[in-house]
């Protein structure tokens, strides 16, 4: 079973423009919506230029219909999962090593400097030679 947070879904895609605004909707076989203690089926959500206009229900005329298949969709749910101080870098065990060798405000300076970086890329630190 796939789990697919429907916002980054939409993103991706255009439908009928309906008020200068595309319509899209996901349809896949399962959603929680977070109002309920079930899970809703099938699951559909409508979504309007960049926004969630509705959550279950029928499928507006006309929209662009997005078959998700065999998935849950999450509706409005965004993935804030991160490791500010554990940046990416192709050399894991390298990496690891490097940050056992820095002391706490160290990590606490790293962390920062990631959590400034608001376009969602990685820092990459030029005068530490990390990654």
């Amino acid at each position: 079973m796939r789990i697919i947070p429907a916002i980054l879904i939409a993103a991706l895609f255009c439908g009928q423009s309906v008020f200068g605004q595309s319509v899209t909707v996901l349809k896949a076989a399962r959603m929680f919506d977070g109002k309920s203690d079930s899970i809703v089926q099938p699951g559909v959500v409508v979504i309007s230029g960049n926004k969630i206009m509705a959550v279950g229900g029928a499928v507006p005329a006309g929209a662009k219909v997005i078959d998700l298949g065999d998935a849950t969709l999450l509706p409005g749910f965004i993935d804030s999962h991160t490791h500010l101080s554990m940046p990416f870098s192709t050399d894991y065990n390298g990496a690891v090593l490097r940050g056992l060798q820095m002391n706490v405000s160290e990590m606490a300076i790293r962390a920062t400097v990631n959590a400034q970086d608001s376009d969602g890329r990685l820092h990459h630190c030029a005068r530490c030679g990390f990654a």
